[in-house]
């Protein structure tokens, strides 16, 4: 969870705001998927102060899936769900620190309704999500640890980090 939150705090120093760092900790904090987060909204989060929080992910219908590479139970809508039934949606909890700072940045960004409405996935992912993982590298990399241990760690994450994805986070 260190790793994820300094990721996410790297991110919301981006072009795209502070939004951003609430986007990476509902992926990494709260386990949405890509598009289950993308699609949240104020009313979906739960944001006491200084005490846990949570957040509610609704499905959304697949994309683009062609009926011909569906099981004969699967539901084209849908498409195929890995042996889980059709949940219109799930909470999942927030722990209180994280609950804190999304909303504060929500609060800050002064939106009500959908958080990331317009977005620019693929500029997100070139202008926002690449540079601060090449930051936290930069950073990583930076502290050169002395002892063997600890340069195989840093060494590890470096590489963790190149091929890091969004979808990872979960």
């Amino acid at each position: 969870p260190v790793q994820v939150r300094e990721l996410a705090r790297l991110c919301g120093e981006g072009t795209f705001g502070p939004l951003a760092e609430v986007y990476v900790l509902l992926l990494g904090i709260a386990g949405g998927r890509p598009g289950e987060s993308a699609g949240v909204r104020t009313n979906e989060l739960e944001l006491p102060a200084r005490r846990m929080g949570e957040v509610r992910f609704k499905r959304t219908d697949r994309r683009g899936i062609d009926a011909r590479v569906l099981d004969l139970d699967d539901n084209p809508a849908w498409g195929p769900l890995k042996g889980r039934e059709i949940e219109e949606e799930r909470s999942v909890p927030l722990p209180s620190r994280d609950s804190t700072r999304i909303a504060e940045q929500v609060k800050q960004s002064g939106l009500s309704g959908a958080l990331f409405v317009g977005w620019d996935w693929e500029k997100f992912n070139r202008d926002v999500w690449t540079p601060a993982k090449t930051e936290m590298a930069s950073r990583q990399s930076g502290q050169s640890p002395t002892d063997r241990e600890g340069r195989r760690d840093t060494d590890a994450l470096l590489s963790a980090l190149a091929r890091l994805r969004l979808h990872d986070l979960r």
